[in-house]
């Protein structure tokens, strides 16, 4: 009889939580609970109005793994309305508006971890960067626990 060792990672798993906006009004959350096990990650994620219902599970080996980026993302219809703000700027001549717009485009932004993989890519939303950021060190911190 052997006894066979795992390599368990101390990697506390959690849910993050990224919502689309339209000003400040939330149009779509997405939620993904991510859970770190010895030889890879589980990822369950859902989308919905108030709150995410259906969530897909997915699981990546962390072998599979090739890097995990953090980007900043922007709301589309936030991005349409500052071009229509600059536009009314533009025409009007009321040069305020542009700090309007740039306010607006800064309200829609949220940010995005993208874990890259052999299946393709994975994009975990949050609501800020430091929180992409956070999630980014903890899959970093499990891949090299599991390589122990």
């Amino acid at each position: 009889m052997t006894t066979e060792q795992n390599v368990k990672v101390n990697v506390k798993g959690g849910r993050y939580v990224g919502k689309k906006w339209f000003i400040k009004f939330p149009y779509k959350v997405i939620e993904t609970d991510v859970d770190f096990f010895d030889n890879k990650v589980s990822l369950s994620q859902g989308s919905g109005f108030v709150k995410a219902s259906y969530k897909t599970p997915s699981d990546i080996v962390y072998t599979d793994i090739y890097s995990v980026l953090v980007k900043r993302k922007y709301s589309i219809p936030n991005i349409i309305l500052a071009i229509f703000t600059v536009l009314g700027a533009l025409i009007t001549e009321v040069w305020f508006a542009l700090v309007v717009a740039a306010v607006v485009v800064w309200i829609g932004s949220t940010a995005v971890a993208i874990i890259q993989h052999s299946g393709g890519n994975y994009e975990v939303p949050t609501e800020f960067k430091s929180e992409a950021e956070e999630l980014q060190a903890k899959f970093n911190a499990a891949i090299s626990q599991s390589k122990m």
